[in-house]
């Protein structure tokens, strides 16, 4: 396997693209992880986001790289600990999860900056979601796991991940228009998860 060019960038950034290439040749030597999960369904499992908060870090360009990832049962998508840029991930899973949640949508896809991978989640009814997660390559899309799941403890999961992505960055000082977007659309998921919940 041929190595990847780096981008120019700083150490920082180097580095984390220097991970992410050790981590994908590692896993190209190995049978892959999903090919025995796939179209499997699972009724009733939890899904949630995770993010490593603590290991955050940011380039001289002001890119934020860090840990991602989603987790149901015991499948982790698209990897345990997936290095990405986790203040622009959890930036677009709030908006698409806020169009679920006011109504305006039904389904959503979310996906990761990094790769090809995608969840696409439907909102079945008001208490029961579906997920599928997905690999979209200009081959076609194969879908890794399909399974429903209760929006209430995805939902918790994805405001706590943002509160605790903006906790850190606050501490560290930085300041961005995903950072901002990130606030934005944490307030409106609060907002419409409380309207949708007071008496009528």
């Amino acid at each position: 396997m041929s190595q990847a060019v780096l981008p120019a960038a700083d150490e920082e950034e180097n580095k984390f693209y220097r991970d992410r290439e050790a981590a994908r040749f590692s896993a190209a030597k190995q049978p892959h992880r999903f090919d025995k999960l796939k179209v499997q369904m699972q009724i009733g499992t939890n899904f949630v986001l995770r993010v490593q908060a603590g290991c955050l870090t940011r380039s001289g360009h002001g890119s934020i790289c860090g840990q991602v990832w989603c987790e149901s049962g015991t499948l982790a998508f698209p990897e345990p600990h997936w290095n990405d840029f986790p203040i622009v991930v959890v930036g677009w899973w709030l908006e698409k999860v806020v169009g679920l949640v006011d109504g305006r949508k039904r389904n959503a896809d979310v996906r990761f900056m990094d790769g090809p991978y995608v969840v696409h989640v439907f909102a079945k009814r008001r208490e029961s979601w579906q997920a599928e997660c997905m690999e979209r390559r200009a081959a076609g899309t194969s879908v890794i796991h399909q399974f429903d799941f209760s929006p209430d403890p995805f939902i918790s999961s994805l405001i706590a991940c943002s509160d605790d992505l903006l906790q850190e960055c606050s501490v560290k000082g930085w300041e961005s228009s995903d950072v901002d977007s990130v606030i934005l659309q944490r307030e409106r998921l609060i907002h419409y998860l409380a309207k949708n919940r007071s008496p009528r």
